[in-house]
């Protein structure tokens, strides 16, 4: 069997653990078989090594990208830890996993240094994306968001922060600025895989606002629904990264055209995926 050098199991079994606690697992279900959980904690404390074979089998057992894993481990040492955290959060938030939002929570209160106000910001986000509350996050916030992204041209950062505070909006008040958004990447359209992403997600997310608004709002937004359904089935690339965020444009016209067979398949394959949380709260009104 393939075997990893033994200088490199701290930061695998440091990846690994990282992995582990952003989807919420226990070390005995990270373990998920592949090898016992008594030597799944040794690999996390760089006490023993695990083979490239088990290593490849365990990620492949939890749905991880198994190359996006080796990138992260060859860049371990540069990662930022305030970005690692953003990743854990964003994580929770779309698994909807109030409890790991809670303990990242506790844990940036109990820095010395205390935490940046951005990754204050994006616990609040979290937290009202999950209950659907967007009066959580305070007037000063929503107000300051607003303005940077008013005034910003739009580029990877304002996408990835509209996307994230798409919540604070009233829905008449979002829907130009995902049309302006969608519109400004299509006529300068970059393929990095961040951005491709970020701009999927406020047309996903405009969608989810959308279906939680009443129906008299829905209405009054048509035109953007359809034009966000349009741009994440047609107008954004073939790539794999964003392949989820296509199929979800499917599932968005189906639930919103009422076409309750599409939507239950659909929604059959995300769950056996492991992505049913991301929909679980899509239920017919």
């Amino acid at each position: 069997m393939n075997k990893l050098n033994h200088s490199n199991t701290a930061p695998i079994g440091e990846a690994l653990k990282q992995m582990r606690k952003a989807y919420g697992l226990t070390q005995s279900q990270m373990a998920a078989g592949v090898i016992s959980e008594s030597y799944y904690s040794k690999v996390e404390r760089g006490d023993n090594r695990i083979n490239a074979d088990a290593l490849v089998n365990l990620l492949v057992s939890h749905h991880f990208d198994v190359g996006k894993f080796f990138d992260r481990l060859v860049n371990q040492s540069s990662v930022e830890p305030d970005l690692q955290i953003a990743t854990e959060i964003s994580i929770a938030q779309y698994t909807k996993n109030l409890k790991r939002l809670d303990e990242i929570s506790k844990e940036l209160k109990t820095r010395p240094e205390g935490s940046p106000s951005w990754l204050e910001l994006r616990i609040t986000l979290a937290y009202a994306w999950i209950n659907h509350s967007p009066e959580q996050v305070p007037d000063g916030v929503k107000n300051k968001i607003k303005k940077i992204i008013l005034e910003d041209n739009w580029n990877r950062g304002s996408y990835q922060t509209f996307c994230n505070s798409i919540i604070i909006y009233e829905i008449e008040e979002a829907a130009p600025l995902v049309r302006n958004a969608l519109e400004h990447f299509v006529a300068n359209p970059e393929y990095d895989e961040f951005t491709l992403q970020y701009v999927a997600l406020i047309a996903v997310n405009f969608l989810n606002c959308a279906y939680h608004a009443s129906k008299e709002e829905r209405k009054s937004v048509h035109s953007t629904i359809c034009q966000a359904i349009e741009f994440l089935k047609n107008d954004l690339p073939v790539e794999p990264a964003i392949g989820f965020y296509k199929i979800m444009g499917v599932y968005y016209k189906a639930l919103f055209d009422g076409n309750l067979s599409l939507v239950n398949h659909i929604s059959e394959i995300v769950k056996e995926i492991g992505y049913g949380s991301l929909i679980e709260d899509l239920k017919e009104k």
